[in-house]
C-alpha cells in the first residue's frame, strides 16, 4: 500500500502488525504487471520494510554462493511472444524437469542425453531460444550494449 507524497513520489505505508506482507499484496494488488526497479527506490517510491529484509538475507545468504557472473535478466515480452513461450515451456519444462529428477535418482545421464535434447527439440526448444535470444539481444540494445 503507498501513501503519495507532496513531491509525487510515492511511499510505502507501515505493514500492520500481525499482517504477512505476501498476503497483503495479494489483498490490495492491481491484477496486472508491475515493475518496481531498484533504480526507483529513493527516486519514485520507497522500499518497503519487507524488501529491505529480503534484500538482505540474499545478499548474506545467497549471493555469496552464486557462481554465475551472469543470470538471464527479467525481460518483458510482447503478448504474442509471451503466449508462444508459454505453450512451448508448458510442456517442455516439465519433461525437462523429470529428466533431471530421474538422471538425480537413477543416473543415466550420459546414456540418455542424446535422446532427451532429440526429444526437447522435438518440443521447440531452438524455438524457444530463439525468442528468448531475441528477447535478450533487445534488452541489451536498450541497455545501450
Amino acid at each position: 500500500m503507498f501513501a503519495q507524497k507532496e513531491d509525487g513520489t510515492l511511499e510505502h505505508l507501515a505493514i500492520p502488525e500481525g499482517v504477512v506482507p505476501y498476503e497483503l499484496r495479494m489483498k490490495t494488488n492491481l491484477g496486472g504487471p508491475l515493475a518496481v526497479l531498484d533504480s526507483y527506490y529513493g527516486v519514485y517510491t520507497t522500499m518497503p520494510s519487507d524488501a529491505t529484509l529480503r534484500l538482505e538475507g540474499i545478499a548474506q545468504l545467497f549471493a555469496p554462493a552464486m557462481e554465475s557472473d551472469y543470470n538471464y535478466p527479467p525481460i518483458f515480452f510482447d503478448i504474442d511472444t509471451t503466449d508462444r513461450i508459454t505453450q512451448i515451456e508448458t510442456d517442455l519444462k516439465p519433461y525437462a524437469e523429470s529428466q533431471k529428477a530421474s538422471w538425480i535418482m537413477n543416473g543415466g545421464a550420459a546414456e540418455e542425453w542424446d535422446d532427451c535434447i532429440a526429444r526437447l527439440n522435438e518440443m521447440n526448444l531452438p524455438e524457444l531460444l530463439q525468442l528468448k535470444q531475441t528477447g535478450l539481444d533487445a534488452y541489451f540494445a536498450s541497455m545501450g550494449r
